[in-house]
């Protein structure tokens, strides 16, 4: 299990997570979009172009074996979480949180730094890090790399 987690907003967590997945060809990704009111809800996502401006879309298009959506309150995501982990059928699930980052206890924790407004917990989030990344900047971007 690996967690992509981050600063803020825009910083490349869902580039990066595009990046791993060219890696790890068989592993599935998930989104997790908290929300304060409603009902837990996980959606599996199976086609890329229906939703090619989604990061769900965006995992598919990278090879993603499986990209699913995982929103609602937060404190009611995991055991949805755990069960994504145990019925995806690969052998790594990378999840793009904040919220859950360290519920989940991942293998290997990713933060990507950035500027500007802090997402919640994103604090906590790059102290359990196993690995700090700098913000990640598309392929021939003027002025940033990744690093």
């Amino acid at each position: 299990m690996i967690t992509v987690s981050g600063a803020g907003g825009g910083v490349g967590k869902t580039l990066l997570i595009e990046r791993l997945l060219a890696a790890l060809p068989d592993a599935a990704a998930v989104k997790v979009q908290p929300r304060p009111r409603g009902i837990p809800e996980l959606v599996e996502e199976e086609d890329p172009r229906l939703h090619p401006g989604k990061d769900t879309g965006r995992y598919l298009a990278a090879g993603a074996r499986r990209a699913y959506l995982l929103s609602g309150p937060p404190g009611e995501l995991l055991p949805l979480a755990l069960r994504i982990v145990e019925q995806a059928g690969t052998g790594t699930v990378i999840f793009e949180t904040n919220s859950l980052a360290a519920a989940l206890e991942p293998d290997l924790a990713f933060f990507v730094e950035g500027e500007g407004v802090a997402k919640p917990g994103s604090e906590r989030c790059r102290q359990m890090a196993d690995v700090l990344v700098a913000r990640v900047a598309a392929r021939g971007q003027e002025g940033r790399r990744s690093e």
